[in-house]
């Protein structure tokens, strides 16, 4: 009977312990330095064996967030779960995205288990135990509580790894303290490890030339805390330096750069790294609408994704400026409306795509007349246009061939002219290929030419045949005149010299 009450207890304790060893570990309810929004949650599974979280929730009392788990989670492992989408920590793969923001006052966060049991609960509903919203550091759990440190997404929380330091340090101090004071011990000297404060000069980035890129950095002290008069010194790997906490620079040409900060205060000084890819700026207004509820969209036609925050969009005395964590995918296409830029398009004119400084990336001149449902459509990467049905957010329509002069193309109207040959030009394609926007190639122009030029010789001969029956009449009639004239002359002739 014993042994049947020890294995009932066995099967009923044993995966409740096995489930109680995934806990809520990190929280970074404040966001990161890129971003407020940037929020992010960490699980922690210290149990031997992994867990399936599919059926299970993680979820705030007030409903915001309210999160529906799946996957699993492995023994000694992490499980990241990132808000909105997997930007949120660059080069970190989320587990799991959810929705909804964490409040910045506190939030009371329950795990609960595929049974609706509570296995790990924070309460958080008098203020967030810690974290930082100035520095971004993040709320930890440690063996002693919650603590604030530098973000561990995926990794073993620093403040576990630094107390143990702390704890080593004291205890070889003492040791040290206790050995000079005792007399009868033999002298000795014991190794110390050097408290050291820490940098950080924040997330790798992914930039543009030309780009006023941001940098802001921390200096920390020995127990995590900020350093607020700390010497700061940057260095962005292209030869150019800064002093500074929060620092600009722009990157001339394409590359990877490491940028270094180095931090001193007092006696101690720290230094850290971090990555900057800056990109060609492959940018271009793509498409136009103007006028009422009109947009621009704009293409990046590289294969990175582009931070493109500060840059501008400006047509005459109306400037837009996107704002800091605005990026756009890798050959993708984004649109920004009136609605949010609050410039209205005037109906003929020029918009222009500028860095932060003003300096141009590309400008996109447009003029003519608009139906319904028609935009001014980008020639290629050449600065004409042509009209054509709107497509905002996706590829433009096919461009007809157009040429290089504004006399025999139809940037104004949007359809290529003939000109005054129609269609003998070799630049100039038939007027039904015209209007229908056709692309031809140089053999089908040349067919185009053969077949144009029997009607071009047809009217030349006519011009001749009628140039000869014009000159053969005026002979005829000057002709018969004359006729008239000596008739006339001889009759009177014989009248003066009649014998009577």
């Amino acid at each position: 009977m014993k042994k049947v009450f020890i294995l009932i207890f066995v099967l009923l304790v044993f995966p409740a312990l096995a489930k109680a060893g995934v806990v809520i570990n990190e929280i970074a309810w404040m966001g990161n330095p890129e971003s407020a929004n940037n929020e992010w949650l960490e699980l922690y599974n210290n149990g031997s064996e992994a867990v399936s979280l599919d059926d299970w929730t993680l979820s705030a009392q007030d409903g915001t967030p309210s999160i529906n788990l799946a996957g699993n989670i492995p023994a000694n492992g992490f499980f990241l779960l990132e808000r909105t989408d997997d930007s949120t920590l660059a080069d970190i793969a989320a587990d799991l995205i959810y929705t909804g923001a964490l409040s910045n006052s506190g939030e009371i966060l329950s795990l609960k288990d595929q049974n609706g049991s509570e296995i790990d609960k924070v309460d958080a509903s008098s203020g967030w135990i810690a974290g930082d919203n100035a520095t971004k550091q993040t709320m930890q759990r440690t063996a002693n509580g919650w603590i604030t440190a530098i973000s561990t997404p995926k990794a073993s929380n620093e403040t576990e790894s630094s107390q143990s330091q702390e704890t080593d340090q004291e205890s070889q101090q003492s040791q040290t303290q206790a050995s000079a004071s005792s007399p009868s011990s033999s002298v000795s000297v014991q190794t110390q490890t050097i408290p050291q404060i820490k940098a950080y000069a924040g997330e790798d980035k992914n930039v543009i030339t030309g780009a006023e890129v941001k940098f802001s950095g921390l200096a920390l002290g020995l127990k995590g805390e900020t350093i607020d008069n700390a010497a700061f010194l940057w260095t962005f790997g292209d030869g150019d330096f800064k002093e500074g906490r929060v620092v600009s620079h722009i990157y001339q040409f394409p590359g990877n750069y490491i940028a270094v900060l180095d931090i001193s205060s007092g006696q101690y000084s720290a230094s850290d790294r971090t990555l900057v890819k800056v990109n060609k700026a492959e940018l271009l207004i793509s498409e136009i609408k103007p006028e009422e509820a009109g947009w621009v969209e704009i293409k990046n036609k590289s294969k990175e994704e582009l931070d493109i925050s500060g840059l501008k969009i400006k047509q005459q005395s109306q400037s837009f400026s996107f704002p800091q964590s605005t990026f756009i995918k890798a050959d993708s296409i984004i649109v920004v409306p009136e609605s949010v830029s609050k410039i209205k398009l005037a109906k003929d004119g020029e918009v222009g795509l500028f860095y932060a400084n003003s300096f141009p990336i590309d400008k996109f001149s447009y003029q003519g007349i608009l139906k319904e449902g028609e935009s001014f459509n980008r020639a290629g990467n050449a600065a004409g246009n042509y009209v054509a049905k709107e497509t905002p957010g996706a590829e433009n329509t096919p461009t007809p061939p157009i040429s290089t002069s504004t006399s025999d193309v139809g940037i104004k109207t949007g359809k290529a002219s003939i000109g005054k040959t129609l269609g003998v030009d070799e630049k100039t394609p038939s007027v039904k290929e015209a209007e229908a926007g056709i692309d031809i190639s140089q053999s089908q122009k040349q067919e185009a030419q053969i077949e144009q030029q029997p009607a071009a010789v047809l009217k030349t001969e006519d011009k001749k045949t009628s140039n000869w029956l014009f000159w053969f009449l005026i002979s005829l009639g000057i002709g018969t005149m004359g006729a008239i004239g000596f008739i006339i002359y001889r009759r009177k002739s014989k009248d003066e010299f009649k014998v009577e």
